[in-house]
């Protein structure tokens, strides 16, 4: 249990709210990490995980990005002054300190540009740590797996984890990695080790190693000045002496820091979660101790004609080894149990929230089926009242009445009926109001882009996101690779760019894609985005955009129904040539070669179409109008197409 806290300890409020009756803390040493520090602490703050961060002399604006979580998580930030020294053995011993001071019932020797994971898929890191309290131990391994940049087009702020999907197993160096641990009564010892593995009386380590994620390198400029700038110059002596630090020791200063992906594994969450949970730090020690008894088996067969006094001494050791494989293999047993149980219990959560979401979908689509005969029987009797009605006014007594409704009408000052429905509510009808868009000039001449997010680029790029799985590979994109970037994610591993202005300077390829053959490889991805409307021979230009595909590769192409003249492209003197509808897009497909597989989508309503023209922007619309879709006003149509194999 969690010893008991003061008013001015900053870990009681947010125990209270997020903790619960146990509370982990996460110290966290930082520099220059501001590129990554806030995606650290949100996800350790995600998975209930208080923080307490040193800033070891951040020059850039690390403190500043980490400040935000100040309240929410982050109990405080304690800032070192700027030195040219690296003192890892004092940041360790700072560390030893607060283990003591702060009221957790766990800590994390954490660093910076590290994610934990429970190798539990449906415990976060606190409740994993929980389980491990309650099965009795008092410190937990990590298995480090060194994530590596195969691209240098990483973005501050953007997910690390996304952007670089490839690593390699932690070196031998960092095959230890006890970091985590239950609080005690003394302090533990964390530097003697460098950090590795924390030590203090009766440890016991929990057999299942949790998951490290680490990501030391985001890029090849970023890997210079860590390596050469920020640590290298400043080495402690004493420290490389003592083996420490060896991962930086022995770069070259010409290193390549982005690798291949080829020579890398690609990161499977799932496999990870299977492999770290048949895994076990009992299992080497299990070997070893088996190994040990058949050498005393050979020693006692060698020995046959020594004293009884040396027989009984190995025997002895023997059967004592024999017993403590019994207690470790029992130990183990009940682990398994244990993991077993919360196996199943995440089944039976899992199918509840199934089964409960297969009666709300059930329950719905009989409200839905209960409206639709109820509009149904509307729509019939209101159509039985309309004849009944052209009945009566067609009627003979209908027309001898007209006098006395006549009369009626002056007497009281009600109008008299109409005898044709019609004409009444022709009559009754009130005058339109325009608003707003009583002008004869759009708001924007910019598609909206002044005003926020033009309308045809949301479809676009919801179109792109539904099909991000297909961006991998040779991906082709015309003038820039902007969609490519956002979209590719890792899978990317070339990129060119078509253009037919040489003055480009992004373009790798120069050529008409309605003219003559591209001077290009066959791309596994050609994303081609409004272009086709600009080409007189829209044909030619699918038809070669199909050509340039590798057997199975696909096209992303985009065309517009309505959008007002492209000014970009010689405007109203032949740079913009058509607009699509959905036969027009069919029955261009169907005259293509090599077509495998087609997917033809259609966005827009006839409000979202009139905002288009209008110059109005995404934030302009409410979003049930955006998510809309009527096939008789169309705005943008995307197609799939995949080439034959």
């Amino acid at each position: 249990m969690a010893q008991s806290r003061t008013q001015s300890d900053p870990t009681t409020s947010w125990h209270r709210t997020m903790g619960g009756d146990f509370t982990v803390i996460a110290i966290v040493a930082a520099r220059n990490e501001a590129d990554i520090i806030a995606q650290v602490i949100e996800d350790l703050i995600r998975q209930r995980i208080q923080v307490y961060l040193i800033d070891d002399g951040s020059t850039d604006d690390t403190v500043q990005e980490a400040r935000r979580w100040l309240g929410q998580g982050l109990l405080k930030i304690e800032t070192r002054p700027q030195s040219d020294v690296f003192d890892w053995t004092g940041l360790l011993t700072r560390k030893q300190e607060l283990a003591v001071s702060l009221q957790g019932d766990w800590f994390i020797h954490h660093d910076a540009d590290e994610f934990r994971e429970s190798p539990w898929p449906h415990l976060d890191l606190h409740d994993a740590i929980h389980r491990v309290d309650e099965l009795g131990y008092s410190a937990i391994d990590f298995r480090v797996l060194n994530f590596r940049p195969t691209h240098d087009d990483f973005v501050p702020g953007q997910d690390v984890r996304s952007a670089f999907r490839f690593f390699e197993p932690a070196p031998r160096w960092d095959a230890i990695q006890v970091k985590a641990w239950k609080r005690q009564a003394a302090t533990i010892d964390l530097a003697s080790s460098g950090g590795h593995d924390v030590t203090f009386p009766d440890r016991r380590v929990f057999p299942v190693p949790f998951l490290c994620r680490h990501y030391p390198i985001r890029g090849q400029a970023h890997g210079t000045r860590k390596v050469f700038s920020e640590r290298g110059g400043r080495l402690v002596k004493s420290e490389l002496e003592r083996g420490w630090h060896v991962h930086y020791t022995d770069v070259a200063v010409n290193a390549r820091f982005v690798l291949d992906a080829s020579s890398l594994q690609e990161y499977d969450a799932s496999a990870m979660a299977r492999e770290l949970q048949a895994s076990s730090r009992d299992t080497s020690w299990r070997q070893e101790a088996e190994a040990a008894v058949e050498r005393l088996q050979a020693s006692l067969t060698a020995l046959a004609t020594s004293t009884d006094l040396e027989r009984r001494s190995l025997q002895a050791a023997i059967l004592g080894l024999q017993r403590d494989l019994a207690r470790r293999n029992s130990e183990l047993e009940d682990l398994r149990t244990a993991m077993a149980a919360e196996r199943q219990k995440a089944v039976v959560q899992v199918d509840a929230v199934r089964s409960e979401l297969l009666a709300q979908q059930e329950a719905l689509a009989a409200r839905i089926r209960a409206a639709e005969t109820e509009a149904a029987a509307y729509v019939l009797s209101l159509g039985h009242l309309r004849t009944e009605l052209r009945a009566l006014y067609a009627s003979r007594s209908w027309r001898l009445t007209k006098p006395l409704r006549s009369i009626y009408s002056t007497v009281t000052g009600q109008p008299e009926n109409l005898s044709d429905d019609t004409t009444s509510a022709v009559r009754s009808r009130p005058g339109s109001d325009w608003g707003d868009l009583a002008r004869v000039s759009p708001f924007s001449q910019v598609w909206g882009l002044d005003r926020g997010t033009a309308i045809d680029r949301f479809y676009i790029e919801q179109f792109l996101g539904d099909h991000r799985a297909d961006v991998v590979g040779h991906v082709l994109e015309v003038k820039d690779p902007g969609y490519t970037r956002r979209f590719g994610a890792g899978g990317v591993t070339r990129t060119s760019i078509l253009d037919v202005d040489p003055a480009n300077p992004q373009a790798t390829v120069v050529g008409d894609l309605a003219g003559e053959a591209l001077d290009i490889d066959e791309v596994d991805c050609f994303i081609l985005t409004q272009t086709v409307h600009i080409i007189f021979d829209a044909k030619s230009a699918l038809r070669q955009a199909v050509r340039v595909l590798k057997p199975g590769g696909v096209l992303l192409c985009t065309l517009p129904a309505v959008s007002r003249v492209n000014y970009e492209d010689g405007g109203l003197e032949g740079g913009d040539f058509w607009r699509f509808t959905r036969a027009a897009v069919q029955r261009l497909v169907q005259e293509l070669p090599d077509v495998g597989d087609v997917e033809i989508r259609t966005w827009g309503n006839v409000r979202t179409c009139a905002a288009f023209l209008y110059g109005l922007s995404v934030e302009d619309l409410p979003a049930e109008v955006m998510a809309l879709h009527d096939p008789w006003f169309p705005l943008l149509h995307g197609l799939r197409i995949v080439k034959q194999r």
